[in-house]
Protein backbone atom coordinates (compact mmCIF):
# COMPACT_ATOMS: atom_id res chain seq x y z
CA UNK A 1 0.00 0.00 0.00
CA UNK A 2 1.13 3.58 -0.92
CA UNK A 3 1.79 6.04 1.57
CA UNK A 4 1.03 9.55 0.64
CA UNK A 5 2.54 13.08 2.60
CA UNK A 6 1.24 16.69 1.80
CA UNK A 7 3.11 19.51 2.68
CA UNK A 8 2.50 23.44 2.74
CA UNK A 9 4.89 25.45 0.92
CA UNK A 10 4.94 27.90 2.98
CA UNK A 11 7.86 30.50 1.00
CA UNK A 12 9.28 31.24 -1.87
CA UNK A 13 12.59 29.48 -1.57
CA UNK A 14 10.43 26.52 -0.51
CA UNK A 15 8.71 26.91 -3.62
CA UNK A 16 11.64 26.75 -5.65
CA UNK A 17 13.80 23.74 -3.72
CA UNK A 18 10.75 21.57 -4.04
CA UNK A 19 10.33 22.32 -7.73
CA UNK A 20 14.33 21.96 -7.95
CA UNK A 21 13.98 18.50 -5.97
CA UNK A 22 10.68 17.07 -8.12
CA UNK A 23 12.85 17.91 -11.29
CA UNK A 24 16.60 16.46 -9.95
CA UNK A 25 17.78 14.54 -13.11
CA UNK A 26 19.77 12.17 -10.95
CA UNK A 27 16.27 11.08 -9.14
CA UNK A 28 14.05 11.08 -12.80
CA UNK A 29 16.52 9.27 -14.80
CA UNK A 30 17.60 12.25 -16.35
CA UNK A 31 13.77 13.51 -16.39
CA UNK A 32 12.47 10.43 -18.08
CA UNK A 33 9.52 10.50 -15.55
CA UNK A 34 8.87 14.27 -15.29
CA UNK A 35 5.44 15.66 -16.20
CA UNK A 36 2.89 18.73 -15.33
CA UNK A 37 1.56 21.62 -17.62
CA UNK A 38 3.76 24.55 -15.57
CA UNK A 39 7.20 24.12 -17.68
CA UNK A 40 10.01 21.71 -17.77
CA UNK A 41 12.76 23.63 -15.82
CA UNK A 42 13.11 24.83 -12.42
CA UNK A 43 13.08 28.72 -13.27
CA UNK A 44 9.91 28.01 -15.70
CA UNK A 45 7.84 26.06 -13.65
CA UNK A 46 8.40 28.37 -10.69
CA UNK A 47 8.23 31.40 -12.87
CA UNK A 48 4.08 29.96 -13.80
CA UNK A 49 3.52 29.80 -9.89
CA UNK A 50 4.64 33.00 -9.37
CA UNK A 51 2.52 34.71 -12.27
CA UNK A 52 -0.60 32.94 -11.20
CA UNK A 53 -0.28 34.26 -7.78
CA UNK A 54 0.68 37.49 -8.74
CA UNK A 55 -2.24 37.36 -11.60
CA UNK A 56 -4.42 36.79 -8.45
CA UNK A 57 -2.64 39.03 -5.64
CA UNK A 58 -1.83 36.09 -3.82
CA UNK A 59 2.15 36.73 -3.19
CA UNK A 60 1.52 36.36 0.68
CA UNK A 61 0.91 32.97 2.48
CA UNK A 62 0.97 29.58 1.24
CA UNK A 63 2.85 28.79 -2.19
CA UNK A 64 1.52 25.43 -2.79
CA UNK A 65 1.77 21.76 -1.65
CA UNK A 66 4.23 18.99 -2.24
CA UNK A 67 2.45 15.73 -2.03
CA UNK A 68 4.65 12.96 -1.79
CA UNK A 69 3.46 8.92 -2.99
CA UNK A 70 5.85 6.08 -1.73
CA UNK A 71 5.25 2.29 -3.00
CA UNK A 72 6.88 -0.28 -1.27
CA UNK A 73 9.75 -1.75 -2.90
CA UNK A 74 7.90 -4.02 -6.39
CA UNK A 75 5.22 -3.06 -5.31
CA UNK A 76 5.00 0.09 -8.22
CA UNK A 77 6.92 0.02 -11.44
CA UNK A 78 8.02 3.62 -12.54
CA UNK A 79 5.93 3.05 -15.55
CA UNK A 80 2.81 2.56 -13.66
CA UNK A 81 4.05 5.07 -11.22
CA UNK A 82 4.37 8.31 -14.10
CA UNK A 83 0.55 6.28 -15.65
CA UNK A 84 -0.51 6.72 -12.25
CA UNK A 85 0.20 10.15 -11.53
CA UNK A 86 -0.31 11.58 -15.09
CA UNK A 87 -3.85 10.11 -15.05
CA UNK A 88 -4.64 11.94 -11.70
CA UNK A 89 -3.11 15.07 -12.41
CA UNK A 90 -4.94 15.11 -15.65
CA UNK A 91 -8.27 14.18 -14.42
CA UNK A 92 -8.76 16.10 -10.66
CA UNK A 93 -6.08 19.07 -11.21
CA UNK A 94 -6.65 19.31 -15.44
CA UNK A 95 -6.29 23.47 -16.36
CA UNK A 96 -7.58 24.60 -12.68
CA UNK A 97 -4.32 24.07 -11.11
CA UNK A 98 -0.41 24.83 -12.31
CA UNK A 99 1.74 21.55 -11.29
CA UNK A 100 5.08 19.32 -12.13
CA UNK A 101 5.75 15.88 -11.20
CA UNK A 102 8.57 13.53 -11.08
CA UNK A 103 8.70 9.71 -10.43
CA UNK A 104 11.79 9.45 -8.54
CA UNK A 105 13.89 5.89 -9.21
CA UNK A 106 16.61 6.75 -6.74
CA UNK A 107 15.56 4.34 -4.34
CA UNK A 108 14.60 0.74 -3.66
CA UNK A 109 11.27 1.71 -3.68
CA UNK A 110 9.84 3.92 -6.29
CA UNK A 111 8.38 7.66 -5.33
CA UNK A 112 5.97 10.16 -6.65
CA UNK A 113 7.10 13.97 -5.55
CA UNK A 114 4.59 16.68 -6.89
CA UNK A 115 4.27 20.77 -6.89
CA UNK A 116 0.54 21.81 -6.67
CA UNK A 117 -0.86 25.49 -6.39
CA UNK A 118 -4.33 26.54 -7.76
CA UNK A 119 -4.93 28.54 -10.98
CA UNK A 120 -8.52 29.77 -10.66
CA UNK A 121 -9.61 32.49 -8.99
CA UNK A 122 -12.52 30.55 -7.46
CA UNK A 123 -9.81 28.74 -5.83
CA UNK A 124 -8.48 31.75 -4.10
CA UNK A 125 -11.69 32.62 -1.92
Amino acid sequence: MAITKILNIKSQSNLHNAIEYILKPEKTKEQLWVGGNAGNTTQEVYRTMMDTKQTWGKLDGRKGYHIIISWKPGECTEEKAYQIIQEFCQEYLGENYDYVFGIHTDRKHCHDSRCVQFRESSYWL
